[in-house]
């Protein structure tokens, strides 16, 4: 559990790092787009699904809080994002047969959709922002490619700890 809270840490320290460097305004995005802590947030829970319990919880509650001070100023946001993100993903990998590398960068894929169709989503519910249907496209779109690396990377690294184990 350790390692999967540095490395979510890691990942939301990187997110920063990387939108500061990269073009992030909505219609000048860069083809790498991080949602890295989405990402290394999605492995995790694939990776260490079977060993879940309260501690994981909370420090997704605590990662989620850390994400909104440090992103978005609204408080609570992300956890609440992260902690539904999480019961998809429970239902989508209880109705997987076969666990493999593919299926993870599937799963990935698809959370990055429903990361920020759940954004936009209560973003219009609480009529906070209007989002377009093609800025949702195209942002969610442009973070697929460094995202499914990362995620790739992150696999590869819990496969070889397993393997050491």
């Amino acid at each position: 559990m350790i390692t999967s809270l540095i490395i979510l840490i890691i990942s939301l320290l990187l997110d920063g790092i990387l939108s500061n460097l990269l073009p992030f305004s909505p219609y000048q995005l860069s083809w790498f787009t991080p949602l890295l802590t989405v990402t290394s947030l999605t492995i995790v829970y694939c990776i260490m699904h079977k060993k879940i319990n309260v501690s994981f919880w909370i420090s997704l509650i605590i990662i989620g809080i850390m994400y909104d001070i440090s992103y978005t100023n609204l408080i609570l946001w992300h956890s609440l994002v992260f902690s539904l993100l999480i019961i998809v993903i429970k239902f989508i990998f209880e109705k997987i047969l076969t666990i493999n590398y593919w299926t993870y960068l599937l799963v990935i894929i698809v959370t990055l959709f429903l990361y920020e169709a759940l954004n936009v989503a209560l973003l219009s519910l609480f009529q906070l922002k209007t989002i377009s249907l093609t800025l949702y496209l195209d942002k969610t779109v442009h973070s697929i490619l460094l995202n499914v690396i990362y995620g790739s990377v992150l696999y590869l690294f819990y496969k070889l700890k397993v393997a050491r184990s």
